[in-house]
């Protein structure tokens, strides 16, 4: 084992390790090129889920709206260009007169599937694990894409479910007669009566939100890492993404601080547009770390200090010891 591993502050030495992988495996151009597939297939994207989700909840509008706002939460505030250019583009594309055809989603889930396959490329070049299985990889960026539609789902439904138990609580016989028997029960009764959640209740809770996206990325990094690893870990790597995201989206007004002057004089007033896009490559390398942060967890549990293959190397196996034999102390050898 290491000998940093045994010191007070071990602990944190993943964090070191990941922070040394990204530097030493281009984690930055990795981002690059996550964020320039992002770019060319978000709209593919985003359209492809208010579409299916739509459908389902029977609300087009109000789902890209309550989809916006949750996105918006994930952008800074100075930077709402690059995602209310998006809403037009999704708009303008979800309420056209042209009918949707199960062709035209098969070419939006087809170029959405590009930027998790940019995404796989960059795990398997952290990892040095070999590019393989490429239609595989296809089929598991189209489940991913259901589980993003089935997530939204559920996020819209639980509300109503949850409302639903609230209401059958309320109204009941059986809870009445114990309400009057029990007559400290009679305050949280009453307002069980009067408390309705909504539907959209998880898209303005800011803990609920943050919640969603722990549980989506936790679920990412275990889908995209093509080693098994501890759940623990995949969620270690989707909370270190998450407040890396909130401490960059706090401090970006810094950039803006000192670099204002210059992205106004070389874009005028679309250098917001600028910084949306800029955002998107620091998501991209807060994501990548993430992945790095992973296979440091797997080198430190494996006790490995070499990147790990996914070739399988078998422990040495020692000879057995000689089979003692009975010989007598008149026993010769017979040539």
């Amino acid at each position: 084992m290491p000998a940093i591993i045994s010191r007070p502050w071990g602990f944190l030495s993943p964090w070191g390790r990941a922070f040394n992988l990204f530097l030493t495996r281009g984690g930055n151009t990795l981002a690059a090129s996550i964020s320039f597939y992002t770019l060319l297939s978000v709209i593919p994207f985003l359209l492809l889920l208010v579409r299916m989700v739509g459908m389902w909840i029977k609300d087009l509008a109000v789902f890209r709206y309550h989809l916006f706002n949750l996105g918006k939460k994930l952008f800074p505030q100075m930077a709402p260009d690059l995602l209310n250019y998006a809403e037009k583009l999704v708009s303008a594309h979800l309420f056209a007169s042209g009918k949707w055809t199960a062709f035209n989603l098969a070419i939006l889930a087809f170029s959405a599937v590009s930027m998790f396959n940019a995404i796989w490329n960059g795990v398997h070049w952290i990892t040095q694990h070999g590019h393989k299985n490429t239609l595989i990889q296809y089929i598991k960026g189209l489940a991913l894409i259901l589980l993003s539609i089935a997530l939204m789902v559920s996020t819209l439904t639980l509300p109503l479910i949850i409302q639903s138990m609230m209401n059958l609580f309320a109204n009941n016989i059986l809870v009445e007669n114990i309400v009057q028997s029990i007559p400290s029960l009679n305050k949280f009764h009453e307002w069980v009566k009067t408390y309705q959640m909504g539907r959209y209740f998880f898209f303005k809770s800011r803990l609920f939100s943050t919640s969603i996206i722990l549980f989506y990325f936790t679920f990412l990094y275990r889908w995209f890492f093509p080693f098994k690893i501890n759940i623990k870990y995949a969620f270690s790597a989707a909370c270190t993404f998450v407040l890396l995201m909130i401490c960059g989206r706090e401090l970006f007004w810094v950039y803006l601080k000192f670099g204002k002057s210059g992205l106004v004089a070389n874009y005028g007033s679309h250098y917001t547009l600028v910084l949306g896009i800029m955002w998107i490559f620091f998501l991209a390398s807060f994501f990548i770390y993430g992945i790095c942060l992973m296979q440091a967890f797997l080198e430190k549990s494996l006790q490995l200090t070499i990147p790990v293959t996914d070739e399988y190397i078998p422990e040495p196996i020692s000879e057995p010891p000689p089979i003692p034999t009975k010989e007598g102390p008149n026993d010769t050898n017979v040539d």
